[in-house]
């Protein structure tokens, strides 16, 4: 399905009827959300992706960056979100914080995103193994860091927003990163800590049940 087109940028996508694929249009904007934003009803999740586009519609983004991160870290968000401007072409792209989707962008020599690995390579005609991550992935069991089997072809960090403009270079900007030498809990007892964890696992559960069908 092709959702937009223009001299600057293209919107594929590929998916049956029962694919989290919600997209919303007005004359201004166009939003494109594959995922899902859990314990929402419908017009809930709607409103809010409306909410989003309407802020880089104004221009204000600023607040659009500071409500992509509350959308990241305060809400239960899992997906790619896409938010195109129609009047200016500007495009925000950002995954969620664990990145459960997975986004491969190419910079050269053309700009890609894609859910896909073969799309990110056939789209430029041009395949390059990476030797350093094939000797990673075969040393590891997985590359390290971002990188594939092929050069020039990354995968997207978690929490990150791509803002694309006409004739100007792509932003790649993080929201969010783990901060693992963090000690917020450590004086809390193992039991205190352990039922904390139970409860947001029960929550999470819960939030996805009335999410799939």
């Amino acid at each position: 399905t092709c959702h937009f087109t223009g001299a600057d940028a293209v919107l594929l996508s590929s998916g049956n009827s029962s694919y989290p694929l919600r997209k919303l249009e007005t004359h201004d904007w166009l939003t494109v959300l594959e995922g899902y934003l859990h314990g929402t009803t419908a017009l809930e999740r709607d409103a809010r992706l409306a909410t989003l586009a309407e802020g880089l519609a104004r221009g204000e983004r600023a607040t659009l960056t500071h409500q992509l991160h509350r959308l990241l870290l305060e809400e239960d968000f899992e997906g790619v979100l896409l938010l195109r401007r129609k009047d200016t072409g500007e495009t925000v792209v950002v995954n969620d914080y664990l990145g459960r989707f997975p986004l491969f962008v190419r910079e050269t020599p053309a700009f890609v995103l894609s859910r896909e690995l073969g799309f990110a390579l056939k789209a430029t005609g041009d395949i390059v193994p990476d030797r350093l991550a094939a000797a990673q992935y075969l040393s590891f069991g997985y590359c390290l860091g971002g990188r594939t089997l092929f050069a020039h072809v990354k995968r997207l960090p978690a929490a990150t927003m791509v803002r694309l403009a006409p004739s100007e270079k792509p932003e790649v900007q993080s929201l969010f990163s783990f901060n693992l030498d963090e000690q917020a809990r450590a004086g809390n007892s193992p039991r205190v800590n352990a039922e904390e964890l139970a409860a947001l696992f029960n929550e999470a559960c819960q939030a996805r049940a009335g999410s799939w069908p």
